[in-house]
């Protein structure tokens, strides 16, 4: 983990940099967004490994459900709920999804980076559209009229 955003008012955030990709299409560095008042909910801190499963919101984002498989690595196994509960290590799981899914390549950073998304046009921007769309519409509305009801 790159680094951690706490919640606060919002859901909190999280970048990693992926070391292993087992499905799907992602940035080698990815963030997620997390909701802290989950029931399941654990901190990230900055230097944990993890494994994640997640929900892409866009290309390098994320959502991620902490009642989820994702689960970080911890350094005692009696800490670790999952393989208290299921029986299963953290290293279980990865050769897991290695063995069944294989390692996928992470795309270039360059080729996703669209920039901002869904930028509004400012008001003059908008103003000036609808009126230009008005003196479309009424400029094909005459042109309609002087050809439909010519006279003569």
């Amino acid at each position: 983990m790159l680094d951690v955003r706490a919640c606060g008012d919002r859901p909190g955030e999280a970048v990693f940099e992926i070391r292993e990709l087992y499905q799907g299409n992602s940035v080698p560095t990815f963030t997620i967004v997390y909701d802290c008042k989950d029931a399941c909910y654990l901190p990230f801190n900055k230097g944990d490994e993890w494994l994640i499963y997640t929900n892409y919101r866009q290309m390098g984002n994320g959502r991620m459900d902490w009642c989820s498989r994702s689960r970080k690595m911890m350094s005692v196994q009696k800490e670790d709920f999952y393989t208290v509960n299921y029986g299963t290590t953290f290293d279980d799981d990865i050769r897991f999804l290695r063995d069944s899914l294989g390692i996928h390549r992470t795309a270039s950073n360059d080729l996703v980076n669209a920039g901002p998304r869904n930028q509004h046009p400012d008001l003059y921007s908008t103003a000036m559209m609808l009126l230009l769309s008005l003196a479309g519409m009424v400029g094909f509305y005459v042109l309609i009229r002087r050809l439909l009801f010519k006279k003569g």
